[in-house]
């Protein structure tokens, strides 16, 4: 790619890597960290004519919640108002999710096409609101707590 100067990166994350939901400490922590490499890696490479496109999906009408996950015999009563609650036999798994994984492929094809694609891309409704949300409190709580964090400064 560098010597063409050109091609495409893209990485799935997850909403979950900006706003974690209870239980999933370390399905959030990947996709943090895919993030985190995402957004590095689009610095490096953007100049050499390189396209990085990170997509942040919310919940899909998948297997994710059914087939595909899986508990554990051990159980901890500590968590039980908490990460308890997404244990495996409290997840409903025939909930309907907002997200049509038929449209998502052609979405991300779509977009990565553009001659301007976004470093970020969100998929779903739900995406776009938890997003907003989620980084609206973060500001919020930055600017509550600013003057504190400028006390540090030499």
């Amino acid at each position: 790619m560098r010597e063409q100067k050109s091609g495409a990166i893209i990485n799935i994350s997850s909403i979950a890597a900006l706003s974690a939901g209870v239980g999933s400490s370390y399905y959030a922590a990947s996709k943090a960290a895919l993030e985190s490499v995402s957004d590095a890696l689009y610095q490096e490479v953007t100049p050499l004519g390189i396209k990085v496109l990170l997509v942040q999906p919310g919940a899909f009408q998948t297997h994710f919640y059914d087939k595909n996950i899986e508990g554990t015999e051990l159980k901890i009563n500590d968590y039980d108002a908490t990460a308890g609650k997404n244990r495996k036999e409290n997840i409903q798994p025939d909930q309907v999710y907002p997200g049509d994984p038929q449209k998502d492929g052609r979405i991300i094809v779509d977009t990565i096409e553009q001659e301007n694609p976004p470093f970020r891309l969100l998929l779903g409704s739900d995406a776009v609101s938890v997003m907003q949300t989620e980084l609206q409190h973060r500001l919020k709580e930055i600017t509550r707590w600013q003057d504190i964090s400028k006390q540090s400064d030499f």
